[in-house]
């Protein structure tokens, strides 16, 4: 089992100068906070180089930041990338098949946050398929999942927000950085 107070896992893309904050961040973090029996699944789709990613970076962020007990990346347009991911979950979880099949192994993750009562934050980044995504996402629990996805295909199993670059503001406030 887990003996410290957070657990990250993955490959979070660092902050780049002079980030500009989608409002949709706190959005998504008020309601992964508030939610008590969850999952909160959101997909963040658009085209490559929209911003999906390091939207879904920023709220990694700020999950840890706000003592989330588990920070997730797991990098999924493959099935064997996102087996590799979930299963570096495991082990870190301490819950790894002990026989290495990464497909218990996702199962144990899913189950531990289903059952887990403490907020985790799950990133599946650059997901293509969205039955892979949800066979390892928790039914239950207080966990937050976000999917960046350039497939519409996730529309119908998460609240999904389109992200399409900035707005006018956030362009501003970019330059005015820079």
């Amino acid at each position: 089992g887990v003996s410290v107070s957070m657990v990250v896992v993955g490959t979070i893309p660092m902050k780049p100068a002079c980030f500009v904050e989608s409002p949709v961040v706190d959005l998504i973090i008020a309601e992964a906070t508030e939610a008590l029996y969850g999952p909160t699944v959101w997909a963040l789709s658009g085209l490559r180089g929209a911003g999906k990613t390091q939207m879904a970076a920023s709220i990694c962020r700020r999950c840890a930041a706000a003592g989330f007990s588990l920070v997730a990346w797991v990098n999924a347009e493959t099935e064997e990338e996102l087996l590799a991911g979930v299963s570096a979950v495991a082990d870190r979880l301490g819950i790894s098949d002990p026989k290495g099949d990464s497909h218990k192994s996702a199962q144990n993750v899913r189950d531990f946050l289903t059952a887990s009562k403490t907020r985790s934050v799950l990133v599946f980044d650059n997901a293509t398929r969205a039955d892979l995504v949800l066979s390892v996402t928790p039914v239950s629990g207080p966990s937050l999942v976000l999917i960046t996805t350039n497939h519409v295909h996730f529309h119908d199993c998460a609240r999904s927000v389109e992200v399409s670059g900035f707005t006018p503001e956030e362009a501003v406030a970019y330059l005015e950085g820079r």
